[in-house]
């Protein structure tokens, strides 16, 4: 998981007091009452009325505030609750990474990326389509609905930088993301659908991916690794990152543990344990692609050399398949996952 968050976290010192007199700082209903990412839960409570008071801020796109000087946070504290926003805060897709703090008054100063205005429209578009994937999950369970929300962030998005790339409407309204915008999208279609996550960072703070609350237990789940960016196969995705357990993650953060068991090759008999129940698996399937993972390291070798070797089984297996003319595949010794392009 080294693809990287290219957008650095960047603080300018205000050096000068604002002179402005300051609005109410109500908070904003969304924040008053939302679910909140998993990360906010973690934070003190005098680090939650910091964080409520600066995305409800954000909300309202206002461009100042006073912080509570009685509190007495440090420019540390305060560049760290502004960047879990910025990061886990998935609703705020239109604030810059940019921020002021003049510590002599607390006035922390904001800028966005679009204007009040732009905003509301964006929103409305981000909305359209959510929906366009979320009509896909009714009457789904909720390991369902997470695979049709995983699926349709890959159809509609390719990973690529600029833009809003970093947000969810750049994943899902100009089709273009990093692995901050896939997540972005995912934890905003989950919310909608009524399913908690939570946003991880691998050990280096260079990836970023989600976990998932499904049915009472927690699963990892790399949108961003599962899109193949396949032009030839438009409609495919992989699945080698649905659904994982902490096997292998490095990650420092603290985050729920992940259970066992749910991976989706797990879920749906794609694990061949011989040659034998790979091409089981292979002639049942009517996938364009199709992909499934071995049971461990000797089960791999054994299957790569029968279908692929210098006696290749793969095209006896695939020829009563109507319309086969051939077919690609691809081996991947790190997931043990063996994909054939029919």
């Amino acid at each position: 998981m080294l693809r990287k968050l290219s957008t650095a976290f960047m603080m300018a010192a205000m050096l000068s007091s604002c002179g402005r007199a300051e609005r109410p700082q109500e908070l904003h209903p969304a924040i008053a009452q939302g679910e909140h990412p998993y990360a906010y839960y973690a934070l003190s409570h005098r680090e939650r009325v910091l964080y409520d008071t600066v995305a409800s801020a954000l909300m309202y796109h206002r461009d100042r505030i006073k912080t509570d000087s009685s509190q007495g946070f440090t420019y540390d504290e305060i560049y760290g609750i502004y960047q879990l926003i910025y990061t886990d805060e998935y609703r705020i897709f239109f604030a810059s990474p940019r921020f002021g703090y003049d510590a002599d008054s607390g006035t922390m100063t904001f800028s966005y990326t679009c204007t009040r205005e732009e905003q509301t429209a964006m929103q409305k578009r981000l909305d359209t389509a959510a929906d366009r994937i979320l009509c896909q999950t009714e009457g789904l369970d909720s390991y369902r609905t997470a695979l049709a929300i995983h699926d349709g962030i890959i159809a509609a998005c390719r990973y690529g930088e600029g833009g809003y790339g970093n947000t969810a409407y750049g994943c899902l309204v100009e089709g273009s993301a990093m692995c901050r915008g896939y997540t972005a999208a995912f934890s905003y279609l989950c919310s909608r659908a009524g399913i908690r996550t939570a946003s991880v960072r691998d050990r280096d703070d260079t990836h970023i991916w989600s976990m998932a609350y499904l049915d009472g237990k927690w699963y990892h789940i790399d949108v961003t690794w599962d899109d193949p960016d396949d032009v030839a196969h438009p409609s495919y995705a992989k699945y080698d990152c649905f659904c994982l357990d902490d096997t292998g993650q490095e990650i420092t953060q603290d985050i729920p543990d992940a259970a066992k068991g749910r991976s989706y090759f797990e879920e749906y008999g794609l694990i061949a344990d011989s040659t034998d129940s790979a091409e089981r698996i292979i002639k049942r399937s009517d996938a364009e692609v199709i992909q499934f993972r071995a049971a461990d390291k000797g089960v791999y070798e054994d299957i790569k050399k029968a279908l692929f070797g210098d006696t290749p089984r793969l095209r006896d297996i695939l020829t009563d398949k109507d319309g086969f003319d051939g077919a690609g595949y691809s081996c991947d010794p790190d997931t043990l996952v063996i994909r054939i392009f029919t």
